[in-house]
């Protein structure tokens, strides 16, 4: 069994090095799958390394507009969610990684998928980092649900303090102000 494994690990490193080398999308479906089929066999740090390199290169060809990679990167998060390997070490997840499930969910059209993600995820948030972050994506789902007084209220009322977070309030306020309320807020 330990050589099966170590055979395993090996066949995973080499395809995700032969995925960052070439650049194939058929490649990387092949080697999520390979992961995703034998992920009990793997210890969990080496699944979530694993996976980051996935989720990283996903970002990358999301950004670059690639076909499929929204959803790729959407779906590979969710396989740490359900691998329980989307914490950090200290019990926490990064706040980048929430920020980028609540995105690409709203994106994607899984308003209710995020809501339940920000339920069940916030306490997990770095404590120094919770509010501002929780304040900032819950202003974005609002958004994305059309309550825009109720999301451009909680974006006027919190001094951010991370530089992404306020540029992008700014960037988001001024947005808003471009958008006519409806009567359903």
């Amino acid at each position: 069994p330990e050589h099966q494994t170590n055979t395993i690990l090996f066949t995973i490193y080499k395809k995700i090095n032969e995925l960052l080398v070439n650049d194939v999308h058929a490649d990387f479906v092949s080697t999520f799958n390979l992961i995703a089929d034998n992920a009990h066999k793997i210890r969990v740090d080496e699944l979530r390394t694993m996976s980051i390199f996935l989720i990283n290169y996903c970002i990358v060809k999301n950004n670059q507009n690639q076909p499929n990679f929204k959803q790729y990167t959407f779906e590979m998060y969710q396989f740490q969610i359900a691998q329980n390997i989307i914490l950090e070490a200290s019990n926490c997840i990064l706040p980048s990684a929430y920020k980028n499930i609540i995105t690409l969910g709203l994106r994607l059209g899984k308003i209710d998928y995020v809501k339940e993600f920000i339920a069940n995820y916030t306490h997990f948030l770095p404590i120094e980092k919770r509010q501002e972050t929780y304040n900032y994506n819950n202003a974005y789902l609002l958004f994305y649900e059309k309550k825009y007084e109720k999301s451009l209220e909680m974006l006027i009322s919190y001094s951010f303090n991370d530089i992404f977070y306020k540029t992008k309030q700014v960037a988001f306020i001024l947005h808003q102000q471009n958008i006519k309320p409806s009567n359903n807020q």
